[in-house]
């Protein structure tokens, strides 16, 4: 087993997603497990849509959200044609319009944006692009099972600076994945 891990750069367009599951498929053989980033600059996006909403600035957070959703739409689109976008569709949607809610009760003070909230926000990016990556990778045939790091990976509550809790992690890995 290998594990590769792509950076935002790596993943931040469709041409940059066919060069990873280029790589990804000469490795095949030694049965790699994948971790990408969000695509391209989107974790400084959330941060600025954090930043607009702790402001109160509702019409920002919403534009930002918008070019998000068109951002990673015209990705997965350019990579998944009309057909398969379907796939995806769905989540990208409900993970964007869940982000809209938050930010827009956070710009009408009925939510604080805690640092949980950070967290929680911050990781949307990798929740999108692994789901785009993954259906990529399959369209391309490369066989993919999308594991969310979320149900893996067990930290601390010190949200923000989270540590990673090593040996419950380490065997929740080593339960779930083959």
């Amino acid at each position: 087993m290998i594990v590769m891990k792509f950076g935002g750069s790596s993943v931040g367009s469709s041409s940059a997603i066919k060069r990873v599951a280029s790589i990804v498929q000469s490795q095949i053989q030694r049965k790699p497990v994948v971790v990408v980033s969000a695509l391209g600059d989107t974790t400084d996006q959330l941060t600025t849509v954090l930043t607009h909403a702790k402001r109160g600035e509702s019409y920002l957070a919403w534009k930002l959200i918008k070019e998000l959703r068109e951002y990673h739409f015209s990705v997965a689109e350019d990579l998944l044609g009309s057909r398969k976008l379907e796939t995806v569709d769905r989540r990208l949607r409900d993970t964007l319009r869940d982000l809209h809610v938050r930010m827009a009760e956070a710009c009408d003070g009925e939510r604080t944006i805690t640092p949980e909230e950070v967290d929680r926000t911050l990781s949307l990016g990798e929740q999108l692009s692994s789901v785009i990556v993954s259906t990529a990778f399959d369209q391309m045939g490369i066989s993919t099972s999308l594991m969310d790091s979320r149900e893996l990976i067990l930290t601390d509550d010190h949200f923000t600076n989270a540590s990673p809790r090593i040996w419950e992690t380490y065997a929740k890995i080593r339960w779930t994945l083959p």
